[in-house]
């Protein structure tokens, strides 16, 4: 199997190879689903918080007699029953995140990975280290290849190419070493640093 290799500084393009035995494991479907959750849960800040009774103000005064009004038994005005008082129930800072084993989480990543790769959603990319910063240089160059939304895991010393692309709507960089199941199925094109060729491979056994 063959992908295309980019050279964004001169807009060139060649062929790498990648051995196509990789791309023959099916399994890992069923992962993806678990791994997302995992993902979207570990994002929730989990941040919402209702007062307890010892956290309102208000009187700690007897409301009215214990018997003989005619109504309900009543104490505290910092009770659930009074406007003002507390929550009942009501929800409290959590973590709403959990373990998932590594396993899994490889799996999915690989599966994704195979789609993508079978898909022809996976352009290798180089020469970001010799661009200059300019997002419209970099923006007219992407529309040249007809490229509008891609995830770009990219490498080290590419500081130029990052100021870049970081106003250019439609796209996400991330460290190579973060690739993730979730960012791979939120965009189309996956724009991958030659570097990282081994790493991919790595992922794919």
């Amino acid at each position: 199997m063959k992908l295309v290799v980019l050279n964004l500084d001169t807009l060139k393009k060649r062929d790498e190879a990648l051995d196509a035995t990789l791309l023959q494991d099916e399994s890992g479907e069923k992962c993806v689903a678990y791994v997302i959750n995992w993902q979207r849960a570990n994002k929730r800040i989990g941040s919402a918080k209702t007062k307890l009774m010892s956290e309102v103000k208000g009187s700690t005064k007897k409301q009215g007699p214990q018997k003989g009004s005619g109504g309900a038994r009543h104490g505290s005005k910092r009770a659930v029953q009074y406007k003002g008082g507390r929550t009942c129930f009501g929800p409290l800072p959590r973590d709403f995140g959990f373990k998932m084993p590594k396993k899994i989480v490889k799996k999915a990543l690989a599966y994704v990975l195979r789609q993508k790769l079978k898909g022809n959603e996976v352009i290798l990319i180089e020469g970001m280290d010799k661009l200059k910063i300019s997002t419209k240089d970099l923006n007219k160059k992407l529309e040249t290849n007809k490229i509008d939304n891609a995830l770009v895991a990219y490498g080290e010393n590419y500081d130029n190419f990052l100021k870049s692309l970081r106003n250019i709507r439609g796209f996400k960089a991330l460290d190579s070493k973060a690739l993730n199941v979730y960012d791979l199925l939120h965009f189309k094109y996956l724009l991958l640093d030659v570097k990282t060729i081994e790493k991919l491979t790595e992922v794919l056994k």
